[in-house]
């Protein structure tokens, strides 16, 4: 990223009517308090309410950046989040590696200003200007350069701001490396950026290059009168570019984000291009962009995917949720495109809008601007700690429905709010069905419980216990643990003193294989019952136990399996034919989330909040995601009832790059609960001890 010196780095439609006859009169209520409570957010949500924009920035680097906002990036970022009501915020950090891997990656800021196009980290948006290479030398030095072939150059002395910098390269192509008397990078202090110009005003040396906007400003500042002149030639061959095109980044995927900042360019060109002069920054003639006509048809269902996709950094914390977040992606565009396809011209389309959230507090933040801005009639996401909590209370806040793909969590469930429907499985459905999978035989068996430590990992315990009772199994013993704990066999010791026959291992994905692993080495004779964290329902997770030989016995709990035949097959095909990967549960998840989401505005007539989510109860969601039987929101607490279906490692599988190879390290064995499924039985599934909501 070039920073001078441093170079490796709308409201709500409304609906035409109420709500569609078919809904009935038994969610007259549901409407009443839906309205209610989106005219009471209406009021929260005042004008002095403003979504946060969250800039990256380093704390001292002018003419760019600094904490006291007197930077022109400072002055721009003011005036994009004036244009888009938002409440302008800064993570201040040096402008390092660090930036882009624990800050901008991670989630803790989601825009960088001042990028050259083509930045490989994120996404960029429209170039806001476009600066040359200068060079500067005394207007009273007795010579004029005019371009890099000037023969004065030769018998002068010469500094270049930045190793390898375009400048830098051209005199090297000339011959001219010999006469570079300092290569300026890695100065400290207040206005460190402006020593080299500094030099040269003091005659340390003759002629310096150096980036644009910082050289003109600190020649602006000088004492003495300088001359600053873009280099010439603007291209050297084979590939020596003397200007750039400078953009601002938002994360890769992150759709929303740019397109609102590309928005607020096109709104306030001339004022940014007024405070660029300000500044002295040299300029190369731009004519004003054009955007074209983007709005969409008034009938057309907006959708916000709030999902933590690949960044490009290397995360420590965000990365985990990478891989899931890519298949719900996927998944969400998918389903984007079947709909629209299987639409009559009178339905109404759906587009989904991509916010990328690495972290909770990110994912916040980009459903708050969705919402406030009301580019959205709907959300779904929930996938990371802390996201669909974020999320659901945010929907909840502006009406609008929200669709958890991502969260098992049981308080969640408890927050009853009724904007809030689950397509991921709660933990409550995912403990009835491992207490029927993992059963031995028929007579009572004893089991020991693994949970992580908190407040939610005790009503796992508690929903266990629950789900153990039900199948006639007892509970002998359990421990909370904390995450990324090295060594289990002090618990399996335990489990085994305690007689028991079965280990509930309900932990995250790393977990599970650490435990079970140190199981197998350790000869315990333990049967285990993990637990189906999203991460574990994917292929990768499959061939990686694989892999290191680690639970490979052991059959698996996943909410949807790519092999899927009868009445799934197609859509398992269509699928894999678009993105050359197996269709696996957390893509499944945002498909079914985006197809229910446009079915009910289809069913309704109408993107209202209130009408979408009275419509969401009537939706056969079975029939549009490819599961047979009655599938349907339980309006008792807005869960998905469904089947699930038990996988099995295939040891023999060989991991690679095909789709096939993928698709080998499972083996679809059966569906949960096993046989024909009535509507009773997919109650049972979740239904024990489950909240009863006053919807």
């Amino acid at each position: 990223m070039l920073r001078g010196v441093d170079t490796t780095l709308s409201t709500a439609r409304p609906s035409r009517r109420p709500a569609h006859p078919k809904l009935g009169a038994a969610y007259l209520t549901l409407l009443v308090s839906l309205a209610l409570a989106a005219l009471s957010s209406g009021a929260a949500q005042s004008s002095e309410h403003a979504w946060e924009l969250r800039v990256c920035a380093a704390p001292d680097e002018m003419p760019f950046s600094n904490q006291a906002e007197e930077g022109f990036e400072n002055r721009i970022a003011a005036l994009l989040a004036e244009e888009l009501g938002a409440h302008l915020t800064y993570d201040w950090t040096p402008f390092t590696s660090d930036l882009v891997n624990l800050h901008f990656a991670e989630g803790t800021c989601d825009v960088i200003m001042g990028v050259p196009d083509g930045f490989e980290k994120g996404l960029n948006t429209i170039t806001y200007y476009q600066s040359p290479y200068v060079l500067v030398y005394r207007a009273d030095a007795g010579f004029d350069i005019d371009d890099m072939d000037d023969p004065d150059l030769a018998d002068l002395r010469l500094g270049v701001q930045g190793l390898g910098i375009p400048p830098h390269e051209a005199l090297r192509q000339r011959r001219l490396i010999d006469r570079v008397a300092r290569i300026y990078g890695g100065e400290e202090g207040k206005d460190r950026l402006g020593v080299v110009v500094r030099d040269i005003g003091s005659g340390a040396i003759d002629v310096g290059f150096g980036w644009g906007p910082v050289m003109a400003y600190y020649a602006a500042l000088s004492q003495v009168e300088l001359v600053v002149k873009p280099v010439e030639p603007a291209f050297d061959f084979p590939s020596i570019f003397e200007y750039l095109p400078m953009t601002m980044a938002v994360r890769r995927n992150d759709v929303a984000m740019q397109e609102r900042l590309n928005r607020a360019i096109v709104a306030r060109w001339d004022d940014i291009q007024a405070v660029l002069r300000e500044y002295h920054v040299p300029l190369l003639d731009m004519p004003a962009p054009f955007l074209g006509d983007s709005a969409l048809p008034p009938t057309t269902l907006r959708v916000g995917a709030v999902i933590p996709m690949p960044t490009g950094g290397r995360t420590f914390i965000a990365g985990v949720n990478d891989l899931v977040g890519n298949a719900a992606r996927m998944g969400a565009l998918q389903a984007e495109a079947v709909v629209n396809q299987a639409g009559t011209t009178t339905d109404r389309d759906v587009r989904v809008l991509l916010a990328s959230s690495p972290s909770a507090a990110a994912a916040a933040r980009a459903a708050d601007a969705l919402l406030s801005l009301g580019e959205v009639d709907a959300i779904l996401g929930g996938i990371g700690d802390g996201q669909a909590e974020a999320l659901a209370e945010l929907a909840a806040a502006h009406g609008v429905p929200f669709v958890n793909i991502g969260s098992p969590s049981l308080a969640l469930r408890e927050e009853c709010r009724p904007t809030t429907f689950h397509v991921q499985p709660s933990a409550g459905a995912y403990l009835d069905a491992m207490a029927r999978l993992y059963r031995n035989g028929t007579a009572p068996q004893r089991w020991y419980v693994v949970y992580p430590e908190g407040g939610e990992g005790e009503a796992l315990l508690a929903r266990a216990t629950l789900a153990a009772a039900a199948v006639g199994d007892v509970v002998v013993g359990s421990r909370g643990v904390p995450t990324a704990r090295p060594v289990y066999f002090d618990l399996l010791d335990e489990a085994t003193s305690l007689g028991a026959g079965v280990v509930a291992v309900l932990l995250d994905a790393a977990d599970q294989v650490a435990l079970i692993g140190q199981a197998e080495d350790g000869g315990y004779a333990l049967r285990m019952a993990p637990f189906p964290d999203p991460v574990t329902q994917t292929r990768e997770f499959l061939a990686s136990t694989n892999r290191y030989g680690v639970g490979r016995d052991v059959p698996r709990i996943q909410l949807w399996e790519p092999t899927l035949g009868a009445a799934a097959a197609d859509t398992n095909e269509r699928f894999a034919a678009r993105w050359g990967q197996p269709f696996d549960a957390p893509a499944w998840a945002a498909y079914e989330a985006v197809a229910v989401l446009t079915a009910a505005a289809r069913l309704a007539d109408s993107a209202d909040g209130a009408a979408l989510s009275a419509a969401l109860l009537e939706v056969d969601a079975g029939s549009l995601g490819g599961k047979a039987g009655d599938v349907a929101f339980r309006p008792t607490d807005h869960e998905l009832r469904q089947p699930l279906y038990e996988v099995a490692i295939n040891p023999n599988a060989q991991w690679g790059t095909t789709l096939s190879q993928r698709l080998a390290a499972g083996r679809l064995v059966g569906t949960l609960p096993r046989g024909p499924l009535s509507a009773g039985e997919l109650d049972a599934l979740g239904g024990l001890g489950a909240p009863v909501c006053g919807f």
